[in-house]
């Protein structure tokens, strides 16, 4: 087995749909809330600094990255093209409401989060299982 395949960063026909189902619905949900509350927000956004306004994307797709990631079955580079495709039709999207627009830094802000959350995830993942196999290499425990 390849390194490659071992992280899993490829071969995303190998997806069980059936145990990740709900993720996808979660999927689903997440992304009809980044392109539906928009728009029936547009009136009532608060006018907020610059730089909160990039935090709020930030988090946006990090939680977005995450949930995408278990949904793929932790295929993290399918994850990254998935959500920036997302994030690049969020922001076009912008273009046809009324009252918002597409900003390139608003683009750059979804990325930066997204590739956080996967790195989150990732390292999270990575410590959890790490810390399974070694309490079961633990001496003296009883099962």
């Amino acid at each position: 087995m390849s390194s490659l395949d071992r992280i899993r960063l490829i071969d995303p026909l190998s997806i069980d749909m059936t145990r990740h189902r709900w993720w996808w619905v979660a999927v689903c949900l997440y992304v009809g809330a980044v392109f539906l509350l928009p728009t029936f927000a547009a009136h009532s956004v608060p006018q907020t600094g610059a730089s909160f306004d990039k935090l709020y994307h930030g988090a946006e797709y990090l939680g977005l990255a995450v949930i995408v990631g278990m949904a793929l079955n932790e295929r993290w580079l399918l994850t990254i093209l998935l959500c920036v495709a997302v994030a690049g039709a969020d922001e076009a999207h912008q273009l046809l409401l009324p009252l918002r627009h597409a900003d390139v830094l608003d683009f750059a802000a979804d990325v930066g989060g997204l590739l956080l959350g996967v790195g989150a995830s990732y390292g999270f993942l990575l410590w959890y299982r790490t810390r399974r196999i070694l309490a079961k290499r633990r001496p003296g425990k009883d099962k």
